[in-house]
């Protein structure tokens, strides 16, 4: 009985207990046009609902009146004299009083650098972000357990002229993945197009598979344990005779990385890979894929005919 008691007591506590909210306040007391987003959660939730942009042109203040959510994760934005768009750096002195203290933000989440965005179920990492969105660190965090009406406020003042520093700067398109070669789909990407040639991809791909090849050779007989790794391929153009394959002439950033014992070979291989140049390799499509037939030291190309000399 008195169990019972006890348990009906806790609950009554329960109904009656404050409900917590979070209130957030942002006030742009500077000179520039300030754009805001924010994250929201609650303690007990892995997700965030994340959105923007809320613009605040100067001496305007916006309020975010956020019942059951615990913590807020909050990025200020303008753009430069230069047209970058970049966040406002945390600093305790953007403090202006609250309930809440503010600290340095520990989040990064993916938002629209062109648009509004609104997203309600986000993880704070391990995802890549949505096509068109760019990841970004969220300066400013506020979290805690306040009573109703308890508000956080953050005012952000940025003066007409300031420039972002580098590091601050929110690129304004999304950065690609560096593609990996090894994968499928990465030899495979693009359709084939036999009107234009490959594509720079389709032929780092063929030109990745060609040099692993003569890797495993390399480390089979002499090198042991050398790793390739591909930077760039700079494509210049692709020729084609009426009936025959194609002919692209490119140049290659490649690099070959091996243990210490083993460096000083790998430096003598890269120093060939370093004042290579353009060349021309001839090219058809094998079982799906742009694959290197020959390569070449250089074509000469008339109106009908493409003539090419083998590599010495």
């Amino acid at each position: 009985m008195r169990a019972f008691v006890l348990l009906a007591l806790l609950f009554q506590l329960a109904l009656t207990a404050p409900v917590s909210a979070l209130n957030l306040e942002v006030c742009n007391s500077g000179e520039e046009t300030i754009f805001i987003a924010h994250a929201e959660s609650s303690f007990n939730s892995p997700y965030r609902a994340v959105g923007g942009w809320t613009e605040l042109t100067p001496h305007k203040c916006w309020k975010r009146e956020a019942p059951k959510m615990d913590r807020m994760s909050v990025l200020a934005a303008y753009i430069d004299g230069q047209g970058r768009l970049g966040a406002v750096q945390f600093d305790p002195d953007f403090r202006a009083g609250g309930q809440y203290s503010l600290s340095r933000g520990p989040y990064s989440f993916c938002v629209h650098p062109k648009d509004g965005f609104f997203r309600g179920r986000v993880r704070t990492a391990g995802v890549r972000c949505p096509r068109e969105m760019v990841r970004v660190k969220f300066p400013f965090y506020i979290a805690g357990q306040k009573g109703p009406g308890a508000v956080a406020r953050l005012e952000v003042a940025v003066k007409q002229g300031t420039l972002h520093e580098d590091y601050a700067v929110i690129p304004w398109e999304p950065e690609e993945a560096p593609p990996n070669p090894q994968e499928e789909r990465y030899a495979n990407s693009g359709k084939i197009d036999l009107l234009r040639g490959p594509s720079a991809r389709q032929i780092e791909a063929a030109e990745y598979r060609n040099l692993q090849l003569r890797m495993q050779i390399a480390n089979a007989l002499i090198l042991k344990d050398a790793k390739l790794k591909i930077h760039s391929l700079d494509l210049d153009k692709c020729l084609s005779t009426k009936d025959g394959p194609f002919y692209c002439r490119y140049k290659l950033d490649a690099q070959i990385e091996a243990s210490k014992k083993m460096r000083p070979m790998a430096q003598l291989l890269n120093l060939g890979f370093l004042f290579k140049g353009y060349y021309w390799s001839s090219f058809t499509v094998s079982r799906g894929r742009w694959a290197i037939v020959k390569q070449y030291e250089g074509c000469r190309v008339s109106d009908v005919d493409i003539r090419c000399w083998s590599r010495k």
